[in-house]
């Protein structure tokens, strides 16, 4: 439960930092505090991290979304944008799921709440009756001129107050304990429902819905959206009822005492509460503000961090310092103007609370002198109006709440209550005894929900006969995705029907129809589960003998045996843990495991290495046999022998037949066929090595057959951003197979957990970083001391009030309040000058700190060595979680906490001072309860937030589940596994519920255990009191300064106990930031030591290189490997994934250390020489080109960090590259801004720019890793032509797996197993038919030469 922070609120309800009440507290406290705001505000949360974010995505057909069209209910950062009118659901309808018990726990929530706010009143009516005993029984009336001098048994009158007191208390606990566990149990059993509706309705929807609904918007729905619904339907609502309870009997309690002070009083509270809900609307926009650039700075590193080895590659971590600095700088700035208007609300409500007050007292003592009013009234009076004016403030705030939920609850139930035509639950349609597995296209028309003005088919005819095998190619953006993705009826036609054995799939039952489909898709998805449980998923019923048979077939299970846990050897997230080749395999098991009559091949075998590609092939041509089998490729090699082709292009059959006789009508097949042909010239290879990607389609300026646009819709409906990023998840597991991260053979299972790199650090080793505002800090500390001295000063005041009604001589008494009062409005000036100065001062230098320890910890995370990130525990999302987080803990124990600590030790000092003169041995009573208020402070400091605010970890799992299945929605109906993640979603909110239902009855007894501490601190207090009085050892007033003193400082230190919690999580993460910023890495780019050579011509050598990754100790990547370089000299690596290709590349920019060996350039050891001058003489094209988020200019001038690049060098640069003429047709040419990782481009786009960029620093060294294998045809070419310019007079490192790319280098190196097997050029390879020959045999095994063709 979120609370509503910056209400100016007393004691009472600020010592316990919650909702629920102290209820015996009368002492007022105005406080705003300047850390709170953060978690109150729903923005605050920065970018990540980790990981809901969705990138909008282009479609495989062609289709593009851009952020201004996806659909928006919040603005970006989760709050409602000025502006925006926010709609809402009525208040009972947020209740339409509950039962009747649930209505039965609401009734009695609400009695509970009524009698919780009434009962708080009576607290105040107590009070003020012990002052009038004891001022009784000092002056018999301030009316009369008795002088009575018989003595009161002042113990005796108060017996039954203290009575009442403890009868208060118990009363408190009860009826706190049934409000708080029945509103946050009923809320809980509603949400619980409503999370299952809602996944079941999201599981229902037809993927267009989700083509327009991102995982992030969904998940935020689940998560944030629900809460704020939860919020509304628990203990929220019945701390609203509480508080307009409280209000109302204040008002009246305060009306029957005195009207006419309560008539005097009374305009205080409307100015309070405006001033106070103002400055906190003021506040609550500036955290978003400040938010915001956290947010900017949150995303420039994750930006970088993604592309960390393109930054250190191109040495860019002081450009992406500087940028992420700045957005530092706006966040500081905001914060210390937002310290200052904090410490404005706090000194304006303190002043008008003291103005209030001596009003009261003056206005008061004239009632007494002259209408009889009692001098108990004025603190009842005095206290109702302050605490009716808190408890209408917080009512607003928990009212806030409500609303907030029921404008939440508009995104939720619509989803609840969204149908859809294309329902994977439905029993509708025909199910077929058996299945031939017939498909005919009739005249099929369609476009995509998202982009409905762009036709991806206009009239798709064609028909595959049952066991036909049909291939279908053509360009990109065609729409043979799309025909795979209508089969499967992801989407409905606009026009025309689709057919299986003659019968309109409409018309069949939609679980049954994909049950006899088995798709295996270009990107394999996997789930965080088991091999085997991935595997079955295919077919729930297999039994682990046809698991492991599927797996065979898929040539999956020797790797899979080899593995620590086999089979149940959990594959993670997405199957991160795996290598593309890996998960491909277990995708086609997956598909082989359910015996499908229908097979559908969507690029089976594009992340499968050749050899391996050669076995899974005949794996597919054998599963195919018998099956209808649809199969789209690029490697036009491996469908010539299909039955009949397809050559689409624009959305309709432009020609069919089979690979012979497209061959002989020299239409479009036939120039796809040339094109790669043309690409392979005088080679002795087939064609089976060029690729036609669909989402990575380059524009063809050549050809209007192959012709696109630049934004284009693509086969699967979603947007190219989104497409990307798939696309980078798995290429980039191939990388890190590459570059060390093998397969899963070699990683443990479960790996340890790490101990935290953290150094013991004290305060001061903290505050050291704070050091430069010293001044601040100084002003900020001697101000909070006397804040502090300032409030029990207040209840000292207070004591001499009521001593005043012991005087009988009106004059003397209009003189001492005339002196209370003039004191006090000092006081208020006082307060009024010290807090702003405190609250500005400490804010400021917080902030200071705050942006000084990321800026610090960015800095040396972005320099640290890739064995750093190789880490598990230093993913992207990790690392840029703590870089926010571990800052704002460290603030969290600094900045303002160090002044609500020096101002609470300065109040507990004064407190203890005038309790212990004026009376010790009261003091001592009143000090046992102290353990208690402490203990009472923590309980409810631990659940603040209130019990309807489940613990985030709670529902972990079920959102991730929610994430993961919409993420990969795709994959989780081809296999008709909805209700699967349905029934694990429910078993997942089933438990949730079932704890949180003990929670609830734990909150509220904590709560109210806690809540009533005080009522019986009271009793004790006043008890012992008038014992000492009847005794003789105190006056009557003297109690009341020991009390209030002592309670007062109690509830200093219950407000901050948490401060101890606090403390103890900053010096960890303090301790964790400064072993960061400490920390020194094996290879260091800041080191400013080491040789830097006068001339390099580009000479290299690896002698006898042994190498292993941290992460792996006992497996060896690279053993004594041995490779000397020319100057000049293009070098290709070729070998399987794992060999150690990458791992070379890496090694040859100094990435990692080696273990053994010397790696040696122009005749001098690499270690020798300086990293900085040496990372300059080298450019790197990767096989995943990372762009960052700026315009082309900026992205290409990136290749030389360390001057500013002359627009015509970046002109030349793009000519080089080749690229300087598409360029120039954008509207924006050189300023359009690429999109975040490059999204607003194709692949060959981004890979041209790449190659600009790694040129415009005239490199003596190039680094080409598989910089064409992500390319179509086209692509490939233009982008080949010009890795080919760029290499000349140039040393050149190639890695390839295309074997067609590198037949023209100087030396081909065969890696296996970290070893050169053998070196050469492509004939003298060819010639000793070793291991380059069979390589080559095994790309070509299957099929004749093309050479003729």
């Amino acid at each position: 439960m979120t609370r509503k922070k910056y209400d100016f609120e007393p004691t009472f309800a600020k010592g316990i930092k919650s909702d629920v009440v102290h209820q015996a507290d009368i002492v007022p406290e105005v406080a705003f505090n300047d850390d709170e705001v953060h978690k109150q505000n729903g923005a605050t949360r920065e970018l990540s991290q980790n990981g809901n974010t969705k990138v909008p995505r282009d479609a495989e057909d062609g289709q593009e979304q851009s952020h201004d069209e996806r659909p928006k209910a919040s603005g970006r950062f989760g709050f409602v944008r000025k502006g925006d009118k926010q709609e809402m659901v009525g208040t009972l309808e947020l209740f339409q799921f509950s039962t009747k018990f649930d209505i039965f726990l609401i009734i009695i929530g609400v009695l509970g709440s009524i009698i919780a706010g009434a009962v708080f009143i009576g607290n105040i009516t107590i009070l003020g009756e012990v002052v009038n005993i004891f001022t009784e029984g000092n002056s018999s009336s301030l009316n009369t001129n008795s002088t009575e001098n018989e003595e009161t048994d002042y113990l005796g009158e108060i017996m039954p107050y203290i009575y009442a007191y403890i009868i208060a208390g118990c009363i408190s606990i009860l009826s706190v304990l049934i409000s708080i566990s029945c509103w946050t149990w009923s809320a809980e059993r509603q949400v619980a429902t409503m999370r299952k509706r809602f996944f079941l309705s999201v599981m229902s929807q037809d993927i267009g819905w989700f083509d327009l609904h991102g995982s992030g918007d969904i998940t935020s729905m689940f998560s944030e959206d629900m809460s704020k619904v939860q919020e509304g339907l628990g203990d929220k609502t019945g701390i609203f009822i509480q508080w307009t309870c409280t209000w109302l009997a204040a008002i009246i309690m305060t009306f029957t005492r005195s009207w006419k002070l309560t008539l005097f009083a009374l305009p205080f509270s409307p100015i309070t509460m405006f001033v106070g809900l103002t400055l906190f609307r003021t506040m609550r926009r500036m955290a978003a503000r400040e938010a915001k650039a956290y947010a900017k700075a949150g995303a420039v590193a994750e930006q970088a961090f993604r592309a960390i080895r393109t930054v250190q590659a191109f040495q860019g971590q002081e450009k992406e310092s500087e940028r992420y600095q700045g957005h530092l700088g706006a966040a500081m700035d905001m914060a210390s103007k937002k310290g200052l208007v904090i410490g404005l609300a706090n000194s304006s409500l303190w002043v008008i609370v003291y103005v209030m007050f001596a009003g009261v007292m003056w206005f008061g003592l004239w009632l007494i002198q002259n209408d009889g009013l009692e001098p108990g009234s004025i603190l009842q009076v005095f206290f109702g109006v302050l605490i009716g004016s808190v408890s209408l403030g917080n009512a607003f705030n928990n009212l806030e709440s409500m609303s907030n939920a029921r404008g939440a609850a508009v995104r939720v139930f619509k989803i609840i209550q969204q149908g859809s035509s294309i329902n994977a639950f439905s029993s509708d349609g025909l199910r077929p005894d058996k299945l031939q597995g017939s498909i005919e296209f009739r005249h099929v028309a369609f476009s995509y929900p998202a982009r409905s003005d762009v036709q991806v088919t206009k009239d798709l005819t064609f028909k595959v006969n049952p066991g036909q095998h049909v291939a279908l190619v053509g360009p990109s953006g065609c729409g043979k995705s799309t025909a795979i993705q209508l089969l499967q009826r992801f989407y409905d036609p606009l026009a025309g029907e689709i057919l299986v054995d003659g019968r309109n799939i409409k018309d069949l039952n939609l679980k049954w129809l994909r049950g006899q489909i088995g798709v295996v898709s270009q990107e394999p998805v996997l789930f965080d589960a088991s091999i085997e449980e991935n595997i079955r998923l295919g077919n729930v019923s297999a039994t682990i003998e046809e698991v492991e048979a599927a797996a065979k077939m898929a040539n999956a299970h020797d790797f899979i045996k080899s593995l620590p846990m086999g089979y149940k050897t959990n594959v993670g997230e997405r199957g991160a843990q795996l290598s593309g080749g890996q998960k491909q395999r277990i995708s086609i098991a997956r598909a082989l495991v359910r015996n499908p009559k229908i097979l559908l091949l969507d690029e089976a075998t594009s992340a499968l290495d050749h050899e391996g590609e050669a076995v899974v092939q005949a794996a597919l041509e054998k599963a195919g046999k018998g099956r209808t089998t649809i199969t789209i490729a690029h490697r036009l090699s491996t469908i010539k022998h299909a039955d009949k082709i397809l050559a689409i292009s624009d959305g309709e059959v432009v020609e069919e037949g089979t690979h012979d006789s497209l061959l002989q009508s020299e239409g479009l097949y036939y120039q796809l066929v040339q094109i790669q042909t043309q690409i392979v010239k005088e080679s002795d290879l087939d064609i089976s090595d060029v690729v036609i990607v669909e989402d990575t389609d380059e524009l063809s300026v050549h050809d209007s057959l192959l012709g696109a646009s630049f934004r284009r819709t693509r086969s699967n409906g979603s947007t190219a951003e989104t497409n990307l990023v798939v696309r980078s998840s798995r290429r980039q597991s191939q990388i890190s197979a590459r570059s060390g991260a093998e397969p899963l053979s070699e990683v443990q299972e479960t790996l340890p957990e790490p101990e935290e790199e953290s150094l013991a650090v004290g305060l001061f080793d903290i505050i050291r970083y704070n050091a430069p505002e010293w001044h601040l800090i100084l002003i900020g500390s001697v101000t909070a001391i006397i804040a502090g001295l300032i409030q029990p000063g207040f209840s000292f005041l207070i004591s001499e009030l009521i001593k005043t009604f012991e005087l009988t001589d009106r004059g003397k008494q209009r003189d001492r309040v005339n002196i209370l009062g003039t004191i006090i409005l000092c006081i208020a000036v006082l307060v009024a000058v010290v807090r702003v100065l405190m609250n500005y001062c400490i804010s400021k230098s917080g902030a200071y700190l705050t942006a000084r320890l990321r800026r610090l910890t960015f800095e040396s995370i972005i320099n640290q060595d890739m064995e750093y990130f190789d880490s598990p525990y230093n993913q992207v999302g990790s690392i840029t979680s703590r870089l926010s987080g571990d800052a704002s803990l460290v603030q969290g124990a600094t900045g303002a906490k160090v002044g609500q600590i020096l101002e609470s030790l300065s109040t507990i000092v004064c407190a203890l001072v005038i309790s212990f003169v004026y009376g010790w041995k009261l003091a001592f009573v009143v000090l046992s309860f102290m353990p208690l208020m402490v203990i009472s402070g923590l309980i409810q400091g631990k659940v603040m937030a209130g019990a309807a605010h489940k613990e985030k970890s709670q529902l972990q799992q079920a959102s991730r589940m929610c994430s993961e299945s919409v993420d990969n929605i795709r994959t989780v109906a081809s296999l008709g596994r909805e209700d699967f993640f349905v029934d694990k979603f429910d078993h997942l909110i089933e438990a949730n519920k079932r704890s949180h239902r003990v929670k609830s009855v734990v909150f509220g007894a904590a709560y109210g255990i806690a809540n009533s501490v005080l009522f019986f601190a009271y009793a004790g207090s006043f008890y012992y009191g008038a014992v000492l009085i009847d005794d003789g050892e105190m006056e009557f007033y003297d109690v009341f300064r020991v009390f209030g003193a002592i309670i007062f400082g109690g509830m200093v230190v219950g407000r901050n106990s948490s401060f101890g919690v606090d403390y103890v999580k900053a010096k960890l993460a303090a301790g964790r930031i400064i072993s960061l910023i400490n920390r020194k890495p094996k290879v260091d780019v800041r080191d400013p030591s080491g040789e830097k050579l006068d001339n390099i011509a580009g000479g290299l050598s690896l002698e006898d290189v042994v190498f292993h990754y941290v992460s792996r100790p006992n497996q060896r990547v690279l053993y004594k490997l041995r490779l000397p370089i020319l100057p000049g000299q293009t070098v290709a690596l070729v070998g399987a994934s794992g060999c150690g290709k990458s791992t070379t590349a890496q090694l040859l920019q100094r990435f990692y250390e080696i273990d053994s060996g010397a790696l040696m350039v122009e005749g001098h050891d690499l270690k020798q020489l300086n990293l900085r001058w040496y990372r300059q003489q080298i450019g790197v094209v990767s096989q995943e080109p990372m762009l960052f988020d700026y315009s082309i200019a900026e992205n290409i001038a990136y290749g030389d960090n360390s001057r500013q690049v002359p627009m015509a060098e970046i002109i030349e640069a793009a000519k080089q590259a080749n690229i300087h003429n598409f360029i120039s047709s954008l509207p924006k040419g050189y300023d359009t801004n690429v999109g975040e990782k490059g999204a607003q481009l194709s692949g060959g786009q981004k890979q041209r720019i790449a190659i600009a960029r790694a040129l415009v620093r005239n490199p003596k060294i190039l680094i080409l890793d598989e910089a064409t294998s992500a390319l179509d045809t086209e692509s490939e070419k233009i982008v080949q032509d010009a890795l080919d310019r760029a290499s000349q007079n140039r040393t050149c490192i190639t890695i390839a797996h295309r074997l067609s790319t590198v037949q023209k280098a100087d030396k081909i190196a065969v890696v296996s197993k970290g070893r050169i097997l053998e070196s050469g050029t492509h004939k003298e390879l060819l010639t000793i038919k070793g291991a380059y020959y069979r390589l080559q045999k095994a790309q070509g095994k299957r099929h004749h030469r093309d050479s003729d063709e």
